[in-house]
């Protein structure tokens, strides 16, 4: 009788464990399983992901010579208003104006075009001066909050180590914080560097404008005016201090613009026309940004490029060799 107990109580562990090899071997097929989809979904996206790149970079340089195209063709470069030669073309309208081009049915890329003199300025020996002249008097919390940044910002680009009086920082700040080799005690090469200073999450309202490539001089003024067209709707409101409804008013006359060319004076009152010229450029500076979106049939997988150059063939800048054969790119960016 115990002989037969102990007969089945060892063919019950020798179950068990031919269950549990069993268990753990269907465990190890469902991740070899999984592991396999993954692999081929990751294969998808980046085959996916390659072609989208190119479609992309061929639509961007489309919308490049499109735009060259339309400069040579309308001399007019006005945004905003009536252009009588272009009331008899049939030619579809290339622009520094923010309008998207394709996206219709069936399209999978969409291309805008903006100018690039738009957004905050912060190149220079004193960067962020345009911040500066545009203070609201009546708002002391804003001003102390943009002015903090502009001394770091002043100290950042400076070429001395002596720190300014408004909250500046100097190299012995950096590296109490763990920042080796700042600041760079020049005028920024890049505008990404003014996410390095602090405080500019508070004071910097929309994006800051591209600074040309060392070597690259542009004509400016201290009292430059931003693209009205290519601004973010957050600087146009603080720089109108509109309220939300009439800055509403303000974006949907610039898109019946992008839309169909409706003239701002058709959609705006004349003195609210006269705040934007007064604050902002309605012409075109030459210097484009283009941003293609191409987009694949599965959904979630897209490619973005961007591209920056001088569209203004006069100036000998806008090419990178002396026999002006190649045009010299500002930015070159996939995303």
């Amino acid at each position: 009788m115990g002989t037969t107990q102990g007969i089945d109580r060892q063919r019950g562990m020798a179950l068990v464990a031919v269950l549990g090899v069993l268990a753990v071997a269907g465990v190890m097929i469902a991740h070899l399983a999984m592991l396999g989809a993954v692999i081929q979904r990751e294969s998808v996206v980046a085959s996916e992901r390659s072609q989208l790149k190119y479609v992309a970079e061929s639509a961007a340089g489309g919308a490049i010579w499109s735009y060259l195209v339309d400069r040579r063709l309308f001399t007019n470069r006005s945004l905003g208003q009536v252009d009588v030669a272009r009331e008899t073309s049939e030619l579809e309208t290339w622009m520094l104006d923010g309008r998207r081009h394709g996206g219709d049915e069936g399209t999978t890329v969409r291309v805008a075009l903006t100018d690039a003199a738009a957004g905050i300025d912060l190149s220079g020996r004193d960067p962020g001066s345009d911040l500066r002249d545009r203070l609201d008097p009546d708002d002391e919390e804003e001003n102390e909050i943009v002015q903090d940044f502009l001394g770091v910002a002043a100290d950042y680009a400076d070429a001395n180590d002596l720190q300014r009086p408004v909250n500046g920082k100097e190299r012995d700040d950096y590296e109490s914080e763990g920042w080796v080799n700042f600041p760079r005690n020049g005028p920024l090469q890049f505008r990404e560097e003014a996410y390095w200073l602090a405080g500019w999450r508070e004071a910097l309202h929309g994006r800051v404008r591209i600074i040309p490539p060392r070597g690259i001089r542009v004509r400016r003024g201290r009292r430059q005016k931003p693209s009205f067209f290519s601004s973010s709707p957050t600087l146009i409101q603080r720089v109108l201090r509109l309220d939300d409804g009439t800055l509403a008013t303000v974006l949907s006359a610039r898109q019946a613009w992008r839309q169909g060319l409706t003239p701002l004076a058709d959609s705006l009152d004349a003195d609210l026309l006269g705040r934007i010229s007064a604050s902002f450029t309605l012409s075109e500076s030459g210097i484009a940004t283009v941003e293609a979106l191409a987009e694949s049939h599965i959904a979630g997988i897209s490619r973005r490029i961007r591209v920056t150059l001088n569209c203004d063939w006069r100036r000998t800048d806008a090419f990178s060799d002396r026999h002006r054969k190649a045009l010299a790119l500002w930015e070159r960016r996939f995303f």
